[in-house]
This record gives C-alpha cells, structure tokens and sequence, in this order.
C-alpha cells in the first residue's frame, strides 16, 4: 500500500494533497460526534493522506523521534500530577 499512497501523492500534488488532508481533518472531526464506525472510517483517509506526506518528505524518522519526546513529556506530567 505504501508504493501506491506514493503514487496518489506524487499524481495529484503536495498543494493538492495539502487540501486534501484539510478536508479529511475535518470530516474526522466531524465524526468524532457521530458512532465509531464512521470514525473508523475517517481515521483511516486521514492516515492514508498523512503516510503519504510521511512517505514522500521522508519524514518518518523525524515524527517518531518527536511521538516519542511527546509521550515521555506527558509520562513526567501525569507523574507530576500524581505527587
């Protein structure tokens, strides 16, 4: 799947893709309120859009190094407020 998210993003565009991602954010906040199928359903289009930026920027790396600064900064919070 990942040679195929490619070939959308490098087919229509960054800009386009850009726009694309928007309009998939926000109908994965749209369904937030709706039942979990649907959101289901938008979490998966925003992840396809956003591999593809990952994929194609070679960004992977860098967004696992920063996921990972994020959950140990929130570990020390939660910590925190335990004390």
């Amino acid at each position: 799947m990942d040679a195929e998210n490619l070939k959308i993003y490098h087919h229509y565009g960054e800009a386009n893709q850009r726009e694309k991602l928007k309009e998939e954010l926000y109908e994965l906040i749209e369904a937030v309120d709706d039942n979990d199928e649907h959101m289901i359903e938008e979490i998966a289009d925003v992840l396809n859009v956003i591999d593809q930026f990952v994929m194609a920027k070679h960004w992977a790396e860098d967004i696992y190094r920063i996921k990972f600064e994020k959950v140990e900064r929130q570990k020390k919070r939660i910590k925190n407020e335990t004390n």
